[in-house]
């Protein structure tokens, strides 16, 4: 069976304050949270990455399908967090594939902040800092225009 990308997350639409700050990372939580999801145990995924903002928490897995996935960010939120699985259930969504990556591009570059009530089909992002980390090192950043397609 082919590995999907799926995307697990809550924000400011779903979630109210109280279990966005109980998700939040701050300091070196994300790298921390990063190594959490890496320990899971019997995991069902291949590649993972976590996206967190001040109003969301937001996890990309490749995986086999949608419950291994979900299965999946069960066991990371009570490993890092304590949460029992299905706890968060009533705040989260998920989206596959384009729909995933497409969102978590629109969050990361602050495009579904800015934009959200408007359509936009292209748009250049003037990013002052764009940093890509593997297992907690900094491996590439720039500061670049960078196109983007939605």
């Amino acid at each position: 069976m082919m590995a999907q990308i799926f995307l697990i997350g809550l924000d400011h639409h779903t979630a109210l304050v109280a279990s966005r700050e109980q998700v939040a990372l701050t300091g070196d939580g994300l790298r921390l949270a990063l190594k959490a999801m890496q320990a899971v145990d019997n995991a069902m995924f291949s590649e993972a990455t976590i996206l967190s903002t001040c109003n969301c928490l937001k996890v990309c897995l490749v995986a086999a399908n949608r419950d291994d996935a979900k299965q999946s960010f069960d066991a990371f939120a009570q490993r890092f967090y304590g949460i029992e699985p299905g706890t968060l259930d009533a705040y989260l969504y998920d989206m596959s594939d384009a729909d995933a990556i497409r969102h978590l591009m629109r969050v990361a570059t602050g495009v579904r902040m800015c934009f959200e009530s408007i359509s936009v089909n292209f748009i250049t992002v003037n990013l002052r800092s764009f940093v890509i980390w593997i297992d907690g090192q900094q491996i590439w950043q720039a500061e670049e225009k960078i196109k983007m397609f939605f």
